[in-house]
C-alpha cells in the first residue's frame, strides 16, 4: 500500500483550480478533477496525486489514504480524507496501457459552507456553461458537460439521456472494461451512452437548515464511456485468445495420451 498526503481545499470558498501536472500535459479546454483527465497514463495519475501531497508531513498527519484496488481485473486508486472528502481514479485494464476511463471526487463540507452562486461562478470560470442543467430539488442541481475524447466541447443533447449516461456512468463503465461492448451493455438507452458519451457532472447538495442557497457537499465525476467500450474490447479478445490457446495446447496433449485398454 502507498501512502499520500492529498489536500484538497475551497480556500476562500472557491473551487480550486487543479495545476497541470507539467507543461507538456496542459491543454486548454481539456476537462479534468485535481489534474486528473481522461485518457492520463497510470504512471502521470500516480505522479500527478504525488505532486498533491505533502510527504514532509506524512508521518505527522495520518489524514489521508491512497490505496490500489483491482476488483474484477481493473485498477481503482482510492483516497480518503478526514475531512469527508473522497477520490476514485479508476483505470483500464491489461494488456493494453493503463489509463484514467473515470475520477470521482465528493466531499461534504463540515465548516465554511459556500454560496451558491460563488460556486457556481467558480465551475462556470473553470469549465464554462454546463451542456444541461437539472434542478428537481431547490438547491441540489445536477450540471454536466459534455466533451469529445479530445476534450472538445460538443452540442447539447436529450436531458434525459444525459441523466441516464451519468447516472450510470460508474457501474455501466465498470462492466465494460470487463466485458467489453457486449449485448447486455450495448442495449437501450445505453447504447447512446457507449458510443459517444464522454462527460463531466456536478451534483450540489443543499444544506438542509440554512437553505439552497448554501452548498453543503458536492459530487464531481469526469467519465469516457467510448474508452471504457474500447479498452474492454480489446481486454474482452486477449483473455479470448488467451483461454483459446490453452485449450488447443490442452487439446494437444490429450491426443498424445493413449488409454489403458
Amino acid at each position: 500500500m502507498r501512502t499520500f498526503l492529498l489536500v484538497l481545499s475551497l480556500a476562500g470558498g472557491v473551487l480550486p483550480l487543479a495545476r497541470p501536472l507539467h507543461a507538456a500535459t496542459a491543454t486548454v479546454g481539456r476537462p479534468e478533477i485535481r489534474g486528473l483527465y481522461i485518457g492520463m497514463p497510470e504512471a502521470d495519475a500516480r505522479k500527478q496525486l504525488q505532486s498533491l501531497s505533502d510527504a514532509a508531513k506524512l508521518q505527522d498527519v495520518p489524514a489521508a489514504r491512497v490505496e490500489s484496488e483491482a476488483p474484477g481485473g481493473f485498477a481503482i486508486l482510492r483516497l480518503s480524507l478526514s475531512d469527508g472528502g473522497h477520490l476514485r481514479v479508476y483505470l483500464t485494464a491489461p494488456p493494453q496501457p493503463s489509463v484514467v476511463w473515470y475520477v470521482s471526487f465528493a466531499q461534504y463540507i463540515q465548516t465554511n459552507l459556500i454560496e451558491r452562486g460563488t460556486f457556481m461562478e467558480s465551475l462556470h470560470g473553470k469549465y464554462g456553461k454546463e451542456t444541461a442543467l437539472v434542478e428537481r430539488v431547490p438547491g441540489n442541481p445536477f450540471l454536466c458537460w459534455l466533451y469529445d475524447e479530445k476534450g472538445q466541447r460538443v452540442s447539447s443533447m436529450d436531458t434525459r439521456m444525459l441523466e441516464t449516461c451519468s447516472g450510470e456512468a460508474e457501474a455501466l463503465g465498470q462492466r465494460l472494461v470487463i466485458e467489453g461492448p457486449t449485448e447486455r451493455n450495448t442495449k437501450e438507452p445505453f447504447n447512446s451512452c457507449v458510443a459517444s458519451y464522454t462527460g463531466l457532472s456536478f451534483q450540489l447538495g443543499r444544506d438542509a437548515e440554512k437553505g439552497p442557497e448554501f452548498v453543503r457537499s458536492y459530487d464531481a465525476r469526469l467519465v469516457s464511456l467510448p474508452l471504457a467500450a474500447r479498452s474492454g474490447a480489446a481486454t474482452a479478445a486477449a483473455k479470448n485468445a488467451a483461454a483459446d490457446a490453452a485449450n488447443k495446447q490442452d487439446l494437444e496433449k490429450a491426443k498424445k495420451s493413449k488409454p489403458t485398454l
